[in-house]
């Protein structure tokens, strides 16, 4: 299956030495416009798709992942997350499965790359 990124928008509320913010941090992210790889880490076959102008996480073959953070570092007590996400395609050899996908925190988004039945993570 493709996992494809069109829009991606995270509302963050900061806190900054124990206070929150009172006005939100507001994170957009357009990808049908391409994306800035800059921005983010990307790993395993993250890539732009153009027919479709937006951000392919894999593709359908098999045992592929693709993982992608946003590189800026936030202390976050709440937050609201809304994206659009295109789950399917299957893949040339007719099967439909995959593994799903993840929204994850984590403090080090450099982990060790898995495959698979990892969904790209492995161990705890």
């Amino acid at each position: 299956m493709r996992y494809q990124i069109v829009f991606l928008s995270l509302v963050l509320f900061l806190s900054i030495n124990g206070v929150l913010r009172s006005q939100p941090l507001f994170w957009d992210d357009d990808f049908s416009a391409g994306v800035d790889l800059t921005r983010y880490y990307a790993s395993g076959a993250v890539t732009w798709h153009s027919p479709t102008r937006s951000l392919q996480l894999t593709d359908a073959d098999p045992f592929r992942f693709g993982k992608l953070f946003n590189r800026t570092r936030a202390v976050i007590n709440h937050f609201v997350v809304e994206f659009e996400l295109f789950v399917g395609g299957g893949n040339k050899y007719g099967t439909q499965g995959a593994d799903g996908i993840v929204f994850a925190m984590v403090r080090d988004y450099r982990y060790p790359d898995y495959f698979g039945h990892n969904m790209g993570f492995s161990g705890s």
